[in-house]
């Protein structure tokens, strides 16, 4: 059952299995993201054939300390039945801070998306209309952050350092 539910976790994260299913000191954790990945996770998979599943505070810390300073996730699965061909559930918790920030990058693709889409716009009206964008977004960010006891990612504020 575990690992069915690491496997299609891995897959449909972009990540891979550890050894020995998180049993190693190096690899603690069931599923990590790829070297490459630009926002490093590492998961715990719980997966069970109840109706329910809890997660502990107790549980969470470790999760976070295995991290090693990768986003923490808790993917938790609860199966309709033993053959294990669908879930009742299937859901992944991770920090609200982690959220917050893939939110934050997610919308600003979406705009430097849409503003070098625009009609006859250079690269450096581009620049200035995504910096003009993303100064309401980061210090709602900015505030969140602190709020959370949380680092924030702050973008150059030269648009031309890369």
């Amino acid at each position: 059952m575990s690992d069915l539910h690491e496997k299609e976790i891995a897959a449909a994260l972009g990540g891979r299995r550890t050894r020995g299913s998180g049993c190693t000191a190096q690899d603690a954790t069931d599923v990590v993201s790829l070297p490459d990945d630009e926002f490093a996770w590492a998961a715990d998979c719980k997966s069970t054939l109840a109706a329910s599943t809890t997660a502990s505070v107790a549980t969470w810390e470790k999760l976070e300390g295995q991290a090693d300073g990768r986003m923490a996730l808790l993917p938790l699965r609860c199966y309709a039945d033993d053959r294990l061909s669908y879930s009742r559930m299937d859901v992944v918790a991770l920090a609200v801070g982690d959220l917050a920030e893939l939110l934050y990058w997610a919308r600003m693709g979406k705009r430097a998306s849409r503003v070098v889409e625009g009609e006859g716009r250079h690269l450096a009206d581009a620049v200035r209309a995504i910096k003009h964008e993303t100064e309401a977004p980061l210090e709602a960010l900015r505030k969140l952050a602190e709020a959370l006891g949380v680092p924030v990612p702050c973008p150059s504020e030269d648009p031309d350092e890369d």
